[in-house]
């Protein structure tokens, strides 16, 4: 997403490749897309519907939206991105804080199936949930492949605010912008709300 955990720290050890935000892939092998193993298709075609519409709040860099090889939709770099760039912002416009109360509330105004499409797009930290607004949401995970996180340079000096999404290595125009959702925090509650209402959490997707 969105940007926490690989938006705050290096990659974790190998293991597979999977996506918070779209089913799996029939027999998807681990590390597909970005990096290596077979490229993602270019932004938009085949696969997953891609939506019509764009959000880019929070964004600070020129980005695409398109089908994955991952698993359903990604986020693409259209332009060359340098190690350290900002790419995705933190702040009160491109994600909804929640504390349990306010997200229990938010889900009993929703159906089954726009519960289930809300907790499987917000993350973590420091004891609550936090929503991503606009296609930050489409951000999709690998531990292997994880080109995104928090500045690899560390948080000191203002090179990052733990939430915030840089560019952790340089990046090619048309690579897919990939987090690492096993490095979000847990918060039990949250997890247990996933489970009552048949949702992966970002660190469930992660493991």
């Amino acid at each position: 997403m969105f940007g926490v955990s690989s938006m705050f720290g290096a990659p974790a050890p190998a293991a597979a490749t999977t996506s918070l935000f779209g089913a799996p892939a029939s027999g998807a092998a681990p590390a597909t897309g970005l990096f290596g193993a077979p490229a993602a298709p270019a932004p938009g075609q085949g696969g997953a519907a891609v939506p019509s519409s764009r959000d880019s709040t929070g964004f600070e860099v020129p980005y695409a939206i398109g089908t994955s090889a991952i698993a359903g939709i990604g986020v693409f770099a259209t332009t060359p991105l340098a190690r350290g760039t900002l790419l995705w912002r933190a702040d009160s416009r491109s994600q909804v804080v929640h504390t349990e109360a306010t997200l229990r509330e938010r889900l009993a105004s929703l159906s089954s199936t726009e519960a289930i499409e809300l907790l499987e797009h917000v993350y973590c930290w420091e004891g609550e949930v936090l929503e991503v607004v606009g296609d930050g949401k489409y951000w999709n995970h690998s531990r292997t492949r994880q080109n995104t996180g928090n500045h690899p340079d560390g948080d000191g000096e203002g090179r990052g605010d733990g939430v915030s999404s840089y560019a952790l290595r340089d990046i090619e125009a048309g690579e897919e912008l990939l987090d690492d959702y096993a490095l979000y925090p847990t918060i039990p509650w949250f997890e247990a709300l996933c489970e009552a209402h048949g949702a992966q959490s970002c660190t469930s997707v992660g493991k």
